[in-house]
C-alpha cells in the first residue's frame, strides 16, 4: 500500500534544519520489520526527519521506493544475495562469518553514504546487519540504533553470537533498542547502553468497526459462528498446526481465520491434509497473505497468537487489541508485557497443544465476557501502545544520536 509523500506530511514539530537517518535494510524484510520501518519513515517524517535508506539487496529497492515515495532509496553498488542463516548449530556459525564477510564490502559505500547525505544518525532492524553498522558508525562517528525484532537465539556454539554483539555495542557504537523486556533480557548481562521501546500500534488505521460480512462471506462463515484469527507467516514456528490439533481436541465450535503465506509450501500442504483428516475442513480457512487485515480482524471474535517459540512482542497482539479483540496467546516472551490475562484476552502457560486446548474451552466459557474485553483492550493500547508513543521514544534517542 502506497504511504504519502513525507514532503506533504506536517514538519511543526521540527525545531531546526532537518536531520536525516540513514537507515539500512536488506529489502527482503517480513511483514513486522516493514511495519515498524513504515512507522519510523512516517512518524519521524512527521518530526522533521529527512530519510535515505540504503538497500543492500539493489534489486529490491524500486518496490521499496514505490511503497515510499518521498523516502529516498539507495541501492548499493553491487549486487549481493545476504547470505541466510543455516539451520544446525555449526553451521549457524558458518553462515555468520559469511554473511559479515558480503556485508563488509557495503562498509565502504555506506560509509560515504552517511557522509555525502549529512546522516545524523543510523538505523537497523535485521540483526546481521549490526556488525555493518558498527563499523560505519566507527568510521563516521555517529551512533547507529538498532531495534532489535527478536530474541537473540541461543543454538549457537559458545555464546558467539552474543559475545559477538556485545562487542559491537561496547566498540562499535551500537545501541541496542529491544521491542520488549523479554527480547532485552536475551542479550544476556553487559556494560552497555540499552533501551527497551515496546511498539505501537496505529490506532487510526487500526481500530474498532468494520463490516465482518465481507470476509465472512467469502469463506463461508455463517454470521454468528464464533471465529479465532491467527494473522503470521505459513510456518511451522507460527503454531497454526498447534491451533488446529488444539481445536479437535477441544470440541470448541470456533473457525479458524489463518491469514499468511505462502500457501504452497510442504508445511501449508499438509496443514491442510490435517485439516481435512480431522474433519475441519468446514471451519478452518487459509486465507493467504492480505494485503489489508482490518477486514480480517473485523471478521473475528479472538486474534490468537501461538509462536511455538517466545514470542520477541507481538505485533498483531497489539494490532488485534488497536480493534477492540481480546487476544489469545501464551506468556512466554513479549505478550506477557502486552496481554492482561482476564482482562484483555487469556494467557497460556506453554504452547503444548494440550495446553492450547484447554484454553480454547475457557476462551468459550468466557464468551459472554467477550465485549467488555473488547472495549479493555482498546483502552489498554491507547494508553500503552499507540504508535506516536513510540516515535517519541524513538525520535528522543535518535536526537541523542546526533554528532
Amino acid at each position: 500500500m502506497k504511504r504519502k509523500r513525507l514532503s506533504d506530511q506536517r514538519t511543526e514539530q521540527c525545531d531546526g534544519p532537518s536531520r536525516v537517518l540513514l537507515c539500512i535494510v536488506t529489502g527482503a524484510e517480513g511483514y513486522g520489520v516493514r511495519r515498524v520501518w513504515s512507522d519510523v519513515f512516517d512518524g519521524l517524517g512527521e518530526r522533521g526527519w529527512k530519510m535515505v535508506v540504503a538497500v543492500l539487496e539493489p534489486g529490491r529497492a524500486d518496490a521499496w521506493q514505490a511503497a515510499y515515495p518521498g523516502v529516498r532509496f539507495v541501492p548499493a553498488p553491487q549486487a549481493r544475495t545476504m547470505t541466510a542463516a543455516s539451520p544446525g548449530r555449526w553451521s549457524k556459525i558458518l553462515s555468520m562469518a559469511r554473511r559479515a564477510r558480503e556485508q563488509l564490502a557495503h562498509a565502504g559505500w555506506l560509509t560515504r553514504l552517511a557522509k555525502e547525505s549529512g546522516a545524523s544518525a543510523l538505523m537497523i532492524q535485521s540483526p546481521p546487519e549490526s556488525l555493518l553498522a558498527g563499523l560505519v558508525a566507527r568510521r563516521t562517528g555517529l551512533r547507529a540504533l538498532w531495534l532489535v525484532p527478536n530474541a537473540i537465539g541461543d543454538d549457537v556454539p559458545f555464546d558467539l553470537n552474543r559475545r559477538i554483539y556485545r562487542l559491537v555495542f561496547r566498540f562499535g557504537k551500537v545501541v541496542p533498542v529491544s521491542n520488549s523486556h523479554f527480547t532485552d533480557s536475551t542479550f544476556g548481562p553487559g556494560a552497555f547502553e540499552r533501551h527497551v521501546v515496546h511498539l505501537g500500534a496505529d490506532t487510526c488505521h487500526f481500530r474498532p468497526g468494520g463490516d465482518p460480512a465481507p470476509v465472512r462471506q467469502r469463506f463461508g462463515i455463517p454470521p454468528e459462528a464464533p471465529v479465532i484469527g491467527l494473522f503470521a507467516r505459513m510456518t511451522p514456528s507460527k503454531g497454526q498446526d498447534r491451533l488446529v490439533d488444539a481445536l479437535a481436541r477441544s470440541g470448541t465450535p470456533f473457525h479458524l481465520l489463518l491469514c499468511g503465506g505462502p500457501l504452497d509450501t510442504p508445511y501449508a500442504h499438509d496443514l491442510n491434509r490435517r485439516i481435512e483428516a480431522l474433519g475441519l475442513a468446514g471451519r478452518v480457512h487459509m486465507a493467504g497473505e492480505q494485503g489489508d487485515l482490518r477486514p480480517c480482524y473485523a471478521a473475528c471474535n479472538v486474534i490468537a497468537n501461538m509462536r511455538v517459540d517466545p514470542e520477541p512482542f507481538g505485533l498483531t497482539v497489539i494490532e488485534a487489541m488497536a480493534c477492540g479483540k481480546p487476544v489469545f496467546a501464551h506468556r512466554l516472551g513479549g505478550p506477557s508485557e502486552t496481554v492482561r490475562d482476564g482482562e484483555t484476552g487469556w494467557l497460556l502457560p506453554d504452547a503444548e497443544v494440550a495446553t492450547i486446548a484447554a484454553g480454547l474451552e475457557r476462551v468459550w466459557q468466557d464468551r459472554g465476557a467477550w465485549q467488555a474485553m473488547a472495549q479493555a483492550s482498546l483502552g489498554h493500547v491507547l494508553r500503552n501502545f499507540r504508535k506516536d508513543r513510540f516515535i517519541e521514544r524513538i525520535d528522543a534517542l535518535a536526537r541523542m544520536s546526533e554528532r
